[in-house]
């Protein structure tokens, strides 16, 4: 997969926006992203899986090592996954 930086690079590219400018931009925009994303996800009735919890739990007792690389921003990892 691409990044969220890679996405929007892409997406801007194709509809004209000169890299230069997606550059100069970038980190404002990823802030943006970050805030909105974390007022979207505070408003959500997300829940887990069935069985996620009890197998984390599994896991956890097992000392089972369990991580998720992403590419994407540090901000916004923790309220998404």
């Amino acid at each position: 997969g691409m990044t969220d930086q890679e996405i929007i690079t892409g997406v801007l590219k194709k509809n004209g926006v000169p890299l230069e400018e997606i550059n100069a931009k970038m980190s404002q925009c990823m802030k943006v992203m970050v805030r909105s994303f974390k007022k979207m996800v505070s408003r959500s009735h997300a829940r887990a899986l069935p069985g996620v919890r009890k197998l984390l739990k599994k896991l956890k007792q097992k000392n089972v090592m369990v991580g998720l690389v992403t590419g994407n921003l540090d901000s916004g990892r923790e309220d998404r996954y």
